[in-house]
């Protein structure tokens, strides 16, 4: 996505603005002028979900990118309609062609509405304006345009407990509804630890595959007849590469061996040689995961004055006070800024996918100023290292400490449409 242009958002507000190369950047403003709106503007465009803008009140939404030369514009006339580049589109329509059986990600739900167009001739008689392969065509490109996105919403801390079946209804204008059915709330932050665990289990997994292999295979390595020098200059800097990994995977509680100490010998340098080959290729399965557990520990940990936060093998991770490592914490005995920082920092570098066009709304909840001040910094980190591009929209101006450039000030755009109007 390169430009987004709304106009008469709450019949207020006309904002055009573009989306640069920059790896993050920050909608501002007062409340009530329309930045957590916008996010969802975009999510539902990446979703494909044209209901969202029947309930919304603007006059037009137009969002494009250049790079596969697309567009998509969306009206509403004073008769609420929608109007889907130049055509009309009824919210029954949508309904019909939506499936009542919800899949993971959009991508489910335009391969359901694709099998209901080609085997249902029943369903395609009542489209009016709009034929079913434009609409067709009109979903993919709205997902097209934004891409992959993950949005974090303000509430963050807990969610309710979602069931594997789905309700069905009819509402009151009798058009056809589903609803997943909804549980119990239950803390997030209760949840992290199991997935962390369950991420440390997985890459187990994955190096004991790798390290079978490569063992299957040593000896006829050792033994054929290629010549592979490996000097003892080599040998020391292989010894202390691997000992910095070995360090990074006792701090992690993935493994305990000691840091190697042997002294070169050239009559194995064939089986050093190897030996370090495989080491580094069985380490290549911890990599990203300990490049995910470092930003996490790091990140928090400069936030939490009294306590930390630690890898455990078998817990996945707790809290515990600074000065006395014994006495674990409970994680939602933390105040609600501590839990605010793990919930953040946890969804950003654990959940965030490479790629995804990252929403976050208010990250500022609860955060103390000082923290607010470190935030854009690790933002461009996460941004960098997780290949990820952020678009935040945030109440603080701390969240952007001096970092104007990335900043979208919706009070300016506001007030330089009114002063162009007056001016007219």
């Amino acid at each position: 996505m390169k430009h987004i242009e709304i106009k008469g958002l709450f019949n207020r507000f006309n904002y055009s603005f573009d989306f640069g190369g920059q790896e993050i950047q920050m909608l501002t403003g007062p409340n009530g002028f329309g930045k957590s709106t916008i996010l969802r503007c975009i999510k539902a465009f990446s979703d494909s979900d044209l209901r969202f803008f029947f309930t919304l009140p603007f006059k037009s939404i137009r969002i494009g990118n250049s790079e596969i030369k697309e567009e998509v514009l969306i009206e509403k006339n004073a008769q609420k309609q929608l109007l889907i580049n130049g055509e009309y589109i009824t919210e029954k329509i949508m309904l019909e062609y939506k499936s009542p059986y919800p899949r993971n990600g959009v991508d489910g739900r335009i391969d359901y509405m694709v099998k209901i167009w080609d085997e249902s001739e029943q369903n395609t008689s009542n489209l009016g304006q709009l034929g079913k392969s434009d609409y067709k065509k009109i979903l993919i490109t709205m997902k097209d345009i934004v891409g992959d996105v993950f949005f974090i919403e303000e509430q963050r801390l807990i969610q309710r407990k979602q069931n594997e079946k789905n309700s069905f209804y009819f509402d009151a204008k009798g058009m056809f509804r589903t609803e997943k059915n909804s549980g119990d709330w239950e803390s997030i932050i209760e949840l992290i630890p199991g997935k962390i665990k369950g991420y440390l289990d997985t890459v187990a997994g994955e190096y004991a595959n790798k390290a079978n292999s490569l063992d299957a295979t040593y000896p006829q390595r050792l033994f054929d007849d290629s010549d592979d020098s490996f000097s003892e200059e080599e040998y020391k800097r292989q010894r202390e590469l691997m000992n910095e990994k070995l360090d990074k995977l006792k701090k992690y509680e993935i493994s305990q061996f000691g840091k190697m100490e042997a002294q070169y010998k050239a009559k194995y340098e064939k089986a050093l040689k190897i030996y370090f080959e495989d080491f580094n290729e069985k380490y290549k399965t911890y990599e990203q995961l300990i490049e995910k557990l470092d930003m996490f520990t790091d990140m928090v940990n400069k936030r939490i004055y009294f306590d930390e936060i630690r890898i455990d093998k078998d817990k996945g991770c707790v809290v515990v006070d600074k000065e006395n490592e014994k006495d674990v914490l409970d994680l939602n005995k933390l105040s609600s800024g501590e839990k605010e920082i793990i919930v953040l920092f946890y969804k950003l570098i654990f959940e965030v996918k490479e790629g995804t066009m990252l929403l976050l709304d208010e990250p500022e909840i609860s955060l103390h100023v000082a923290w607010q001040r470190m935030f854009a910094e690790d933002m461009y980190t996460i941004a960098k290292k997780r290949g990820i591009r952020i678009l935040a929209a945030t109440h603080a101006p701390m969240i952007i400490n001096g970092h104007r450039d990335v900043q979208i000030d919706l009070g300016e755009l506001y007030g330089r449409a009114c002063k162009r109007l007056n001016q007219a």
